[in-house]
């Protein structure tokens, strides 16, 4: 099994190949979707893999939704959907 370094060392071997702006960055999705990590031309963009992730990591700190708080919130969006959607959102939700 790969350890975490040679995970992050490979994704910072991509970053330096410079294919597309040779910098990355973690953040949230634009669409509300999660999160994202990937190279680009973004401000705030840096050509450390582990200093891009360092960042978001000190932009969310104390930011961090509870399993209770997700489970309510998830609740109540299903509780107000028709069951077509409801199973689209929990499907996304899985994800």
């Amino acid at each position: 099994m790969r350890t975490d370094k040679e995970r992050l060392d490979f994704l910072q071997m991509l970053t330096m190949k410079g294919e597309y702006s040779g910098k990355c960055i973690m953040r949230n999705s634009t669409t509300g979707r999660g999160w994202r990590l990937n190279e680009t031309t973004w401000p705030g963009a840096v050509p450390d893999v582990r200093e891009a992730i360092d960042n978001f990591m000190d932009k969310t700190e104390g930011q961090e939704t509870s399993m209770e708080e997700f489970a309510e919130r998830l609740a109540a969006d299903i509780e107000s959907s028709t069951m077509d959607e409801k199973h689209n959102h929990l499907n996304e939700e899985l994800k």
